[in-house]
């Protein structure tokens, strides 16, 4: 009787600027049980030991290949120039700064042999949450289900990422999958996040998130993405009913603690959340500014 063929995964982690996390993100491959994969680390132009710090571990595992870009583009173009190098059938998209689960292969292979699939979406909760600012993160993703890509790559080479998109290009993917009638499947499989740790991380999250909004609403036409913003408008709000900032943080404290099942850490993400909008909101200003002035949106 012919034995049956391996499912083979490629992962695929663009790093930028990554010294601090790229290591443990590998490691979390490599110490899996299951050995049928391959890592495909794309350094896209970091500045700092990041190279370095691939290389080593490149050299003393074949497994693992490094492609370095020294302009720094985005995300999605390298995960896309990823995947152009893959021999997996099916290909896994991880962030630098996500570690996988214990038994995170032999969950997908499980699944894989009970139903098999195009595209599914792997859970992201947070790792270890210690400040204010990633205990209110882990509150957030315990009721918010965010998600990384598995696709079979069959299919990735028919949608890919839309290399103009940051920081939405995963929600297109899947959007573009489903465009294709197909459905996508939730694994039982996991990774976790490491959140932003201090008010500094936060703030350069929230000018990331700033840039995508102006992508998604700009470029993706999605204007209805601009509600977004809608809680900035409570402060000016407070000229007229002064107590309408401190009951819009006790009904939504209420709502994510509920949700989240975490009374003190959703407080904590309302704060932040409530915070970061502002931030997002002045960033997204400027880089609609800057694309206007460039004439990429009018």
């Amino acid at each position: 009787m012919e034995k049956t063929k391996k499912l083979i995964f490629s992962f695929i982690i663009p790093a930028h600027n990554e010294e601090d996390v790229i290591e443990n993100c590998i490691k979390s491959i490599l110490s899996q049980s299951e050995k049928n994969w391959e890592i495909i680390v794309v350094n896209d132009g970091s500045i700092d030991n990041t190279q370095n710090v691939i290389q080593d571990i490149v050299n003393q595992n074949k497994k693992v290949k490094l492609i370095s870009n020294t302009r720094g583009t985005s995300a999605a173009y390298a995960r896309n120039r990823g995947a152009e190098r893959a021999k997996g059938d099916y290909l896994i998209f991880l962030d630098a700064d996500q570690i996988l689960e214990k038994d995170f292969l032999i969950k997908l292979l499980d699944l894989f042999q009970s139903n098999k699939f195009e595209i599914g979406a792997i859970r992201i909760l947070s790792k270890k949450p210690k400040s204010i600012f990633q205990r209110g993160w882990h509150s957030y993703r315990q009721y918010n289900k965010c998600a990384t890509p598995i696709v079979k790559k069959t299919l990735f080479d028919k949608i890919k990422y839309n290399e103009d998109l940051f920081y939405v290009e995963d929600d297109v993917l899947f959007e573009d999958a489903r465009k294709l009638g197909h459905r996508i499947i939730e694994t039982d499989a996991w990774v976790y996040h490491i959140d932003p740790k201090t008010f500094k991380d936060n703030w350069r999250q929230r000018k990331w998130q700033g840039r995508g909004m102006v992508m998604k609403i700009f470029r993706l036409k999605k204007y209805w993405a601009i509600r977004h913003f809608l809680p900035c408008l409570i402060l000016p709000l407070m000229f007229f009913w002064i107590y309408i900032l401190p009951i819009y943080l006790l009904v939504i404290w209420i709502f994510f603690s509920i949700k989240s099942k975490e009374v003190m850490n959703s407080f904590f993400w309302i704060v932040a959340d409530f915070i970061g909008r502002f931030i997002s909101l002045f960033y997204f200003l400027v880089y609609s500014l800057a694309a206007i002035i460039k004439g990429e949106i009018i």
